[in-house]
């Protein structure tokens, strides 16, 4: 955030260029842990010249295709599929991206990245209420929700419940329960957070996110779901 504050960008780009670039970083993590063998795609570009900046380029614009198919739905339809930034930013990126690891991290330096990028901008842009991640854990701990039930939070935001549930889930039962979770928010920014959050966490597209008000047709959902997650007070 700090290198593309410095080199110009405003904050909403800076919000949009560090998904994309994170998204990248995960493909090509898994990529190389899908194929023994095979070369991470984001090497530390940063100590090259200037005539590596087309190469680098095409190296970061391909790898955020392919992201964007396995993880469809992270961006909000129509935005532009290139990652937004300059030859020498990506360079100078590289050089971070390439000594961390989000596959395997425990999951408290996982919500401390997203909430670092994520939550800042959303919460300013929109205003919204957030839960602090001890309250979350506390809550869902005294829920004790289980492998056989549908978790649903009618007004998700960044989906914090729900990682919090399939955490818990999976810390008690051995069991993912991603394909159990439903999530709904009527902010399109919102939903492409929460859809980022959970991938964050190990959902590979189970959980359902969704846009929608579900104060407008609340017996719609009536006896879909076992357990409903909140935002306390309002929830």
């Amino acid at each position: 955030d700090d290198l593309l504050h410095r080199v110009g960008h405003i904050k909403e780009d800076r919000h949009t260029i560090l998904l994309k670039l994170l998204l990248v970083k995960l493909y090509d993590e898994e990529r190389a842990q899908e194929n023994h063998g095979v070369h991470m795609l984001i090497q530390d570009f940063s100590t090259v010249s200037s005539a590596w900046d087309t190469a680098v380029e095409r190296i970061f614009t391909d790898a955020l295709d392919q992201a964007l198919v396995r993880y469809n739905g992270v961006l909000a339809r129509g935005a532009p599929r290139t990652i937004g930034c300059s030859a020498q930013v990506l360079r100078e990126a590289s050089g971070f991206l390439c000594k961390i690891r989000l596959l395997g991290a425990v999951p408290e330096v996982i919500q401390d990245l997203f909430m670092y990028f994520g939550r800042f901008h959303y919460r300013v842009d929109l205003g919204q209420y957030f839960t602090p991640c001890e309250v979350i854990r506390l809550i869902v701990e005294i829920i004790n929700p289980r492998p056989d039930e549908r978790i649903v939070d009618p007004a998700c935001g960044t989906a914090d419940f729900l990682v919090g549930a399939k955490q818990i889930v999976e810390e008690r039962y051995g069991a993912d329960i991603s394909a159990h979770l439903q999530g709904y928010d009527v902010a399109p920014l919102a939903v492409h957070l929460s859809i980022f959050n959970m991938l964050l966490n190990g959902d590979r597209g189970l959980a359902d996110i969704q846009m929608l008000d579900t104060l407008l047709e609340p017996l719609e959902h009536e006896g879909l779901y076992h357990v409903a997650l909140c935002n306390p007070p309002f929830g």
